[in-house]
């Protein structure tokens, strides 16, 4: 197995680069409105990413959706976090650095303001979700954006926002 293979990316960057890219940056919104430089239609869960990485039993499906949205899609810095204490926990690290140098060129990555996690609190109160899947959803809420996911979790999930969970 490559790395291309397990991260399922056309065009992987060199992993010896150990800096972000220049136009690498986290999105911290005034108030309740996109930014205008959020050019992004949805956000990917971390577990799509995972089962790509992992070589998962759902990793093909996963690949297909992420170059279905290639360029369209963000991802959450709690997702970041949670791919890094994946892999550098399994002595991956190189997979992690080629993991950042394809993905955080081509997605912006979200962060939830800090004023808005009483929002992430009611998330996880009215539909009994954990911190990880409550934080995901209060991000794709707080944004607008339609959340994509393959965690069960969000089956019959009522949200403002589009939750698609891939089968």
């Amino acid at each position: 197995m490559t790395i291309t293979r397990s991260i399922g990316l056309a065009g992987l960057k060199s992993c010896a680069n150990s800096t972000p890219p220049s136009n690498f940056s986290i999105k911290h919104p005034n108030g309740g409105s996109i930014p205008d430089e959020i050019t992004h239609d949805l956000i990917i869960d971390t577990n799509i990413f995972l089962e790509i990485l992992l070589t998962q039993k759902r990793w093909k499906a996963c690949e297909d959706l992420l170059r279905q949205y290639r360029g369209k899609s963000a991802f959450t810095d709690f997702a970041l976090h949670s791919i890094g204490v994946a892999l550098l926990g399994q002595q991956k690290a190189m997979l992690f650095q080629a993991f950042l140098n394809d993905v955080l060129v081509r997605n912006d990555l979200l962060a939830l303001p800090s004023s808005e996690y009483p929002l992430l609190l009611s998330i996880h109160e009215r539909h009994r979700l954990g911190f990880d899947d409550a934080y995901q959803l209060a991000v794709a809420e707080h944004f607008g954006l339609e959340f994509i996911t393959i965690d069960r979790h969000f089956r019959g999930i009522d949200s403002p926002i589009k939750i698609t969970i891939l089968e």
